[in-house]
């Protein structure tokens, strides 16, 4: 009788320990296949304090010439990607002061505000089909700077004697752009990427009552005119290399974007001619990083764009960044 009770509870004890290592068999898998699995969802954040010296040139809203400046800014990336299909999200934050040996007192040195998406359809692991939207804008108004007063001119018949004058309000100009067409990467590893894209792409600036300096203002008085609403049509190539060496002590990223529009409203009433309205823009950015929260950074920016100034808009940075450093994989 005794052995019968003893063989009930040794077969009870058997039951239980099979269907709880079972459970933990299971529990382990499922923990090694969630370690294992591949991760689609990609998160970065990178808040930035610089200090800086600038040399620019024929930038709206800075004096010409090399400055002191600082700057806070933020970058943020949040990017999903599973099998064909990869959704991309780009959000930069910048805001700066700066002192200048030109101009008495502190200027707003920078100012910007932007958002991009896009999404891409691969067809393989080099190629595919992309849709892009974003916008562009700033939170400050805009100044023009002088190093002494002059007269200002505003739209031929309004004169303003002052060292500085409100260009532009908050919020404007408002840039949208959106574009489409194909895809092609090369390039595409841990350390560095190589991308190429071209497309169709369309453009819409709203400025409300911005000014702009006249491109032929000849005379000593500063000459302020009007800018208009610009919708505009056409093809577009851009081209982008990044990456890192070192273990990322040393990481770059070069871009460079054309747009030729074969419609931009108002074109001939505005005396434009093709090569006006052509556009061109890069950018190389490079961080020599001293640690996970220090770096030197070497930034330089060209610019033509017939809505804002004809002329070539150039900038060179030396910054000293305090940084901070976000990145998780799910």
């Amino acid at each position: 009788m005794a052995s019968s009770k003893v063989a009930k509870v040794f077969m009870i004890f058997i039951f239980v320990f099979m269907f709880l290592n079972a459970v933990w068999a299971e529990e382990s898998e499922e923990t090694v296949k969630e370690d294992d699995a591949p991760k689609h969802h990609f998160i970065f954040v990178k808040p930035r304090l610089l200090a800086s010296f600038t040399d620019s040139r024929s930038v709206p809203g800075r004096t010409d010439g090399m400055y002191f400046r600082t700057d806070l800014d933020l970058l943020a990336n949040y990017n999903y990607k599973k099998d064909k299909h990869e959704f991309l999200n780009e959000l930069v934050w910048k805001e700066g002061v700066s002192l200048s040996p030109m101009y008495d007192g502190f200027i707003i040195s920078a100012d910007k505000f932007k958002f991009d998406t896009r999404y891409n359809f691969m067809f393989n692991k080099i190629g595919g089909y992309f849709v892009k939207a974003g916008f562009e804008t700033h939170f400050l108004p805009g100044y023009d700077y002088q190093t002494e007063e002059v007269t200002y001119l505003v739209d031929g018949d309004r004169r303003v004697t002052a060292k500085k004058y409100k260009l532009t309000s908050p919020g404007y100009p408002f840039y949208l752009h959106q574009a489409t067409g194909l895809l092609y990467r090369p390039i595409e590893d841990e350390i560095k990427s190589l991308e190429f894209t071209g497309g169709v792409a369309a453009r819409q600036v709203f400025v409300k009552d911005s000014l702009k300096v006249a491109e032929d203002d000849t005379t000593s008085e500063r000459d302020l005119k009007t800018m208009t609403d610009i919708y505009e049509v056409g093809g577009e190539v851009t081209v982008r290399y990044k990456g890192s060496l070192e273990n990322n002590k040393i990481k770059y990223d070069a871009r460079l974007k054309a747009f030729m529009p074969f419609y931009t409203k108002d074109r001939k009433e505005n005396d434009l001619s093709w090569g006006d309205v052509f556009q061109l823009e890069g950018d190389l950015k490079i961080d020599f990083n001293i640690n996970q929260y220090i770096a030197f950074n070497y930034e330089f920016s060209v610019k033509r764009d017939f809505a804002i100034v004809r002329d070539w808009q150039i900038t060179n940075s030396l910054n000293l960044a305090i940084f901070y450093e976000f990145e998780k994989k799910m």
